[in-house]
This record gives C-alpha cells, sequence and structure tokens, in this order.
C-alpha cells in the first residue's frame, strides 16, 4: 500500500486545480480531504486563483413560472440556476445586490434587513439595519461589499438618504459584527445630492468607487476615508464606475459618432492617479447602460430595444441574454467556498 501514498501537500496542491463546486462534493470522498479542503488557508488559496480566471456573471432574476433565483453565466451560456433561499423571497423585487469573493449582498433598500448570502454553499447571514431608522424617511441608494484585505474583514457599505435631505454613510464590519457611522464631508455630500441609484464598486486594492454628480468618488475601505478625483471629459454622458483589469475605469460617449471610449484611472505611485484613454467600443447595438466588463474581452450591457446583451468589443458581436427572465440586477461572480461560519468571531 506504500506505494500508493501520496503526501498530504501534493493533494493540496491538486485539489487547488479544482472547481470549487466539485470540491464541496468532495468532502464526502474521506476526513483527510475534508480536512483540507474545509480550512480557511486552503479555501484563501483556492479562492486567489480562482479570482485570476474568467468571472461569471450572476444575475438575480425572477420567472414567471418558477421562484425567484440567482442566474450563473459562462461564457455566455446559462450553466446554473440557484433559488434563492425562502427568507429573501419577500424583498426580491426591489433588491439591489454586490457580491465579493463568492458572497452576494442582497438589499432592499427599505427593509430592516439584508442578507449575505453564498450559492455555492447555500448559507446565508442575515444582518439587522441600524435601529432607529423609519423606512418612511429614509432610503438606501447605493450598496457596497468588499474584502479589507489589511484587517482581514468583510465590510458592507451603504449611503442612506433621509427625509430631510442629509445623506449618511453606513459601514458594517463582520469581525466586529456592528455597523459604524462615517462622516462624509460636505464636498462628497454635494456630490452625491443627484444621484439616486448607483452602487459601489471595489477592487483589489481595498478602495470603493462610485460616481457623484461632477466627480468620482472614492472610499478607502481600511482607513475609511473618502476621496475625489475629476472626471477625464466633462458634460458628456458616461457609465457608472467599472472594473476593467483590476482598474476603476468609466465608458464616455463619444460626440459625432456611435462609438464610445473607455477610461482607467491608474495609480503612477505616490498618490498620483491619471486617466487613461484605453480603449474605443465601436458596439452595434448602440450601448445604452453597461452593467460591467468582463475579463475575455466582453461587456455586459444594455439597449432600450434588444435588452440585455453581451459585448464582444474584440470581435465586435453581441449575443442577448435573459430572454426569459426579468432581470433585476447583475453582478460579477467567482465561485468559493468561504464560509460565513467565520464571521464575526475576530472580535
Amino acid at each position: 500500500m506504500s506505494s500508493y501514498y501520496i503526501p498530504e501537500d501534493i493533494i493540496f496542491k491538486i485539489l487547488l486545480l479544482l472547481p470549487a463546486k466539485s470540491l464541496l462534493r468532495f468532502t464526502a470522498v474521506c476526513k483527510l480531504w475534508q480536512s483540507i479542503i474545509s480550512n480557511p488557508q486552503f479555501i484563501y488559496t483556492h479562492l486567489a486563483n480562482s479570482r485570476n480566471k474568467q468571472a461569471r456573471v450572476g444575475i438575480l432574476a425572477t420567472r414567471v413560472d418558477s421562484c425567484s433565483s440567482i442566474d450563473i453565466i459562462d461564457h455566455e451560456e446559462l450553466i446554473t440556476k440557484i433559488p434563492l433561499p425562502p427568507q429573501c423571497h419577500r424583498m426580491i423585487r426591489y433588491a439591489r445586490t454586490s457580491s465579493c469573493n463568492g458572497l452576494v449582498c442582497l438589499d432592499n433598500g427599505n427593509s430592516d434587513i439584508l442578507h449575505v448570502w453564498n450559492p455555492l454553499t447555500r448559507q446565508f447571514k442575515k444582518i439587522s439595519i441600524p435601529k432607529g431608522e423609519c423606512s418612511f424617511t429614509r432610503c438606501a441608494f447605493a450598496l457596497g461589499f468588499g474584502y479589507d484585505s489589511i484587517s482581514d474583514d468583510y465590510k458592507i457599505l451603504r449611503m442612506v438618504k433621509f427625509g430631510h435631505g442629509v445623506i449618511e454613510a453606513q459601514l458594517f464590519s463582520f469581525n466586529t459584527d456592528c455597523w459604524k457611522k462615517i462622516q462624509i464631508p460636505k464636498t462628497i455630500q454635494s456630490l452625491l445630492g443627484l444621484y439616486s441609484n448607483f452602487d459601489w464598486v471595489q477592487f483589489r486594492t481595498g478602495v470603493f468607487y462610485m460616481d457623484g454628480s461632477n466627480e468620482l468618488i472614492s472610499l478607502d475601505l481600511h482607513n475609511e476615508v473618502f476621496g475625489v478625483h475629476p472626471y477625464p471629459l466633462q458634460h458628456k454622458k458616461r457609465s457608472h464606475a467599472l472594473n476593467f483589469q483590476d482598474s476603476v475605469a468609466m465608458i464616455f460617449e463619444s460626440i459625432g459618432d456611435a462609438a464610445v471610449t473607455l477610461w482607467t484611472l491608474d495609480d503612477f505611485g505616490g498618490g498620483k492617479m491619471s486617466w487613461i484613454k484605453s480603449l474605443k467600443l465601436e458596439a452595434n447595438p448602440k450601448i445604452n447602460w453597461v452593467y460591467f466588463v468582463l475579463g475575455v474581452g466582453q461587456i455586459l450591457a444594455h439597449d432600450m430595444d434588444i435588452g440585455c446583451f453581451f459585448y464582444d468589443y474584440k470581435k465586435q458581436t453581441t449575443k442577448e441574454v435573459c430572454k426569459d427572465i426579468s432581470m433585476i440586477s447583475a453582478f460579477k461572480y467567482t465561485e468559493s467556498l468561504v464560509s460565513l461560519k467565520w464571521f464575526g468571531k475576530k472580535q
């Protein structure tokens, strides 16, 4: 039997090559495999490898003949449909989603509870909204869910607009299992005043970005400090903040032709940030709205006539999606084994 022995470190490396969905099944093979696959070090190493691969598209959707679900699309094809937990059904109609490391945060804006869910493991966590809020006098208009690698902490950011016009930033830490308020400078308040339906985009650097009325707004997730960055082009129709090859990007409408241009805000060191014109996109049909940019030369976009579609900006081809569903929101999704059982235990 000794000739069939495989060292544990070799098993570790082999398992790292497998999809998260397969690993979930393989925990039942033997106690050793279960121990390796459920180890936090293995899970985060596997997640780091997965993030370097093509992200999938997650679509929060409803169907006439079935319950609400998360549809996972890979390379333009539906690969799985995961029903939402029953606890989430009542909030689905107006829900906003944000995803990080295989976890999905669901918030319908006016509910007193939001949910964080791992669609693969089916684990979910209910989080109560700060007490004292009244659903008739406030509305959460922006949601961010991300990972602070410095503190090894997942955080949720909600921007809440009250009936008297005051905007408040609320940050939830999974390590402390509680909410806190973040002071918003008056200059940031003025940039947020005209906007009511945009979400934060997170990057591996631990920074959130959201488009304001005249400048791009940022929030350092660890230091909890806001910043602003002037747009490269003014007075032109633009997309919301996007993640393009792990740089913040925005798409601007061109004048005089059907093309749009993608600009990235790059870090040149020493705190110096500058916009670079990276792509010219000549889409047909016309792009009215961009949800996000994928890593294989594709954009998930929307057209007023045909609805949601993938646009391959390298091949200049389009493909419609979501023909049989009512799409509520879309997000980038990477399968992972990150466990919600770990949260709230690092106080």
